[in-house]
């Protein structure tokens, strides 16, 4: 469950910067932002399902690392998603 978290993350974190209660719908979700970059929706569904695959290859082949190079994967693998929300809520975030 890589994708699920990120996505609410940045949902989270998008709704209450906004001021926004945070279980108010809205179109602030993975898929709509990257639809609103201009991705096909199938683009931007490929590209979740791509995201997932990768982190569950990533999770998979951590079982086979020693203990302190997994979590140096692990630790990559949350700053690159935090960079990622980042980059998602600059240019493809909702207005105030």
């Amino acid at each position: 469950g890589g994708v699920p978290f990120f996505a609410t993350t940045l949902v989270t974190i998008s709704r209450l910067r906004r001021g926004k209660p945070v279980f108010q719908a809205d179109l602030g979700h993975t898929y709509h932002r990257l639809v609103r970059m201009g991705f096909a929706a199938r683009q931007a569904v490929l590209t979740l399902h791509a995201a997932a695959f990768l982190l569950g290859g990533l999770a998979f082949a951590s079982i086979f690392l020693p203990p302190r190079l997994a979590s140096g994967l692990f630790a990559l693998a949350c700053f690159a998603g935090l960079t990622g929300i980042l980059w998602l809520e600059i240019r493809a975030g909702l207005e105030k």
